[in-house]
């Protein structure tokens, strides 16, 4: 969540639009729970620190790629 804080205070910076803390820890926090309830059972690890996602279970590869798709540019 701190960097999202972060990530915002330094576009901001750059002339970019502002959003108030309260509404990034509340978007932060509703999109935690929705990615969990969306993906949760397919993705087991997303590897922050390399921004890879890793998946330590099998799923069929249409399911992979379409979650694939989804998240990387949300970690990117």
């Amino acid at each position: 969540m701190e960097l999202a804080i972060t990530r915002v205070a330094l576009r901001v910076a750059s002339g970019g639009h502002n959003i108030p803390e309260d509404v990034i820890r509340r978007r932060y926090d509703r999109g935690r729970k929705n990615f969990l309830q969306l993906y949760g059972q397919y993705l087991k690890s997303v590897d922050w620190k390399t921004r890879k996602i890793k998946f330590i279970e099998a799923a069929p590869t249409s399911v992979t790629e379409e979650i694939c798709a989804k998240l990387e540019p949300l970690i990117l």
